[in-house]
Parts: C-alpha cells; structure tokens; sequence
C-alpha cells in the first residue's frame, strides 16, 4: 500500500488545475495548498480502499426535516484495468432500495409525530428513522454516506430556524449510524461536490455566472432531476437488470427531489470510489495519475 510520503511526492509534480482534476474525479476538495489537497484525497483514497475485492453495500441519505431520501445500491467489485464508465454493464450497481421517509415517520408504530423541536423528540424520531433505513434483507451494509447540510441560507448571514434544526439532526443522524452500524464506514458529502462531479466546465460557468447563492442552489436541485430523468428512461443502460425487474427504479407520485438526491449521492460516490481505487494503483505501479479515471459521460442539462 502505497504511503502519503510517496502519494505526495508523485502528485506534487503536477501542475494546480491536474492536482484539482484529480481531487474533483475522487470527491475531494480543489481550494487550498497543493499539499493539502492531496492530503485531504489521500485519505479518502485510503479510507474507501476497504472491501475493494467484493461488492460493497452502500446507503446513500439525503437529509430534511420534512423529507429524506434514501437509496441504498451494491457496487460491484473493482476490476483493475476496465472501463469504469456507467456504459460498462460490470460496472452498473443493482439499487437495491429506493425511497422517501421522514422525521417523526416510522414503520413499525406510526405513533412518533415530531411534535416537539427539543433534543429529546429530534433523537427519538431521528432513531426510529434509522431503524427503518437500516432495516436491511439483503445483507451487511459497508458504507454509509450522509448528505452534509448547510450552515447558511443562500449566503444570507441569518441563520433560520430550520437550518439550525437540520444541523442539530445531522449530528444525532452521524452519531445513531457510529452506534449502530460500527463496522460500516461513514462518509459526510458535500452536496456541492456532487453537482460539481457532473458538470462539464460550461455548465459549470453557467451555473455560478451573475446568479446569487438562492438561484444556483435551485439550478443544481433541476440538474439533478434532470440527471436522474436521463437514467430512467434508459435503465437498463446504466443500473443492473436486477433493479429494472424488481421495479425498484419506478417514480411513483409524490415529492422527487430527496429521493433523486439521494440516488445521484450513491451513483457519484461509486464513481469516486472507482477513481479512488484507481488513484491509489496507478501511484503504486508508477503510472500516469489519471491513467483510468472516469468522469461521468453524462452531462446536467
């Protein structure tokens, strides 16, 4: 395995804009030192190294107070040397859970209504939340991501009601998954670098050019919307049979928004673990950084 010493010394004779290509195709952070973005990637490269050998179990939620998505797919096994693009079919997850749940909702009682914003009625609806997710048929879980939430509203120096309670859910959401799923690896993600992962670099300037805070965090929810629509009307061009059979996939009435976020969370972070892997080989056999790494080959409309 190949030591920070050596990951650093390789990826530091790389130019800004190579080291940031990098860290974006992994999910990592582009602002800073050159050092310390590759120190950043260089753990999260090792920390997704576990279970590379077999497929891997991942739970992708989107965090509300209303409403969280919940999408919970198997990656297969990483294959050195393939292509690592949605397109490969050995490469296409089976999603094996896909839906809406909410705080105060829970599927064994229907009794906890979130009546109370004190400590005590956020934990007690955010567990029973948790037993539901991880309520699993199919197997172990390896890994569980967790959207990371806003400290701001729209770059707005007030700080709403709703946001404080959101981070205050987030926090109890992170601590009830160390508890009860010790052994899984949790991952926070930063919304932002989701969208970024499928942006080309026109989409990007398109996004961010003469728009506030409020209008770009609306473009990215339609972006993602429009990004899942473009799977689902080919499935099985992008998830394993398996999921198109079983109906998992299909959009049935009702608010999208979560649960599309929280199907393109799990999709991306396949692909960043892909690229992790990948990174992490390629500085061990002494090849060209990049050699294998995969952008999406779809783009945000």
């Amino acid at each position: 395995m190949v030591c920070l010493r050596t990951f650093r010394k390789e990826l530091l004779k790389l130019h800004a804009p190579a080291i940031q290509n990098l860290s974006r195709a992994c999910g990592g952070g582009t602002t800073g030192r050159k050092q310390l973005i590759l120190d950043n990637l260089y753990n999260l490269c090792q920390a997704r190294m576990r279970g590379m050998d077999r497929d891997y179990r991942l739970i992708s939620i989107d965090l509300g107070l209303k409403n969280i998505g919940v999408c919970q797919i198997l990656v297969p096994a990483f294959i050195s040397d393939t292509n690592h693009d949605l397109k490969n079919e050995k490469r296409r997850p089976v999603v094996e859970k896909w839906f809406r749940t909410a705080l105060g909702h829970s599927t064994e009682t229907d009794t906890i209504e979130l009546t109370s914003f004190t400590y005590p009625g956020f934990s007690d609806a955010t567990i029973a939340v948790l037993r539901d997710i991880l309520k699993l048929e199919e197997g172990p879980v390896d890994a569980i991501i967790v959207e990371r939430q806003r400290s701001r509203s729209a770059g707005s120096a007030n700080i709403p009601n709703n946001i404080l309670r959101l981070n205050v859910v987030e926090g109890m959401v992170n601590a009830g998954l160390r508890l009860m799923k010790p052994e899984a690896y949790l991952e926070s993600i930063i919304p932002q670098y989701v969208v970024r992962f499928w942006q080309s670099d026109a989409e990007k300037e398109r996004l961010t050019k003469k728009r506030n805070a409020q209008q770009n965090y609306a473009l990215a929810k339609k972006a993602r919307r429009s990004l899942v629509e473009q799977w689902l009307k080919n499935p099985q061009e992008v998830f394993n049979t398996r999921a198109v059979q079983t109906g998992v996939l299909e959009i049935k009435p009702g608010k999208k928004d979560d649960k599309n976020d929280a199907l393109v969370q799990a999709i991306s972070w396949m692909k960043w673990r892909d690229n992790s892997i990948q990174l992490i080989k390629n500085v061990e056999a002494g090849y060209a950084p990049a050699y294998g790494l995969v952008l999406p080959c779809d783009r945000l409309e």
